[in-house]
């Protein structure tokens, strides 16, 4: 089986408080691969709530930051000349660790995660 990703949308959240999305390229996974899926994320000249900035900056002093990561994208699953209707697929990761350098670039530390999935 194989699995078109289309229309994918990837959301970072602090707490309740949402911070930032961005679009993924559509891609397809065919039977039996695992696929890497890189997305950049930017703040810059968006808006974030005193409060949420104000923990951000804690935990930065910290050493890490915990972030949420939600994933909404329609997907469609194939097999041979089977195609099943789209569905939309729901990935939610909780308190995912990010290293923020200096210079505010951020990296996701302490390898992967657990993530809630639902179709």
């Amino acid at each position: 089986m194989t699995i078109e990703y289309d229309e994918i949308v990837a959301s970072v959240f602090y707490g309740s408080g949402f911070i930032l999305e961005t679009r993924v390229p559509p891609f397809k996974q065919g039977k039996r691969f695992r696929s890497t899926v890189n997305a950049t994320f930017s703040v810059a000249d968006s808006f974030v709530d005193d409060r949420v900035a104000s923990g951000i900056n804690a935990d930065r002093a910290r050493g890490t930051v915990s972030f949420s990561v939600k994933v909404l994208a329609r997907v469609q699953f194939r097999k041979g000349g089977w195609r099943l209707r789209r569905r939309l697929l729901r990935v939610l990761c909780r308190d995912v660790p990010v290293s923020i350098s200096n210079n505010g670039s951020g990296k996701m530390s302490g390898g992967g995660r657990d993530c809630s999935v639902a179709v």
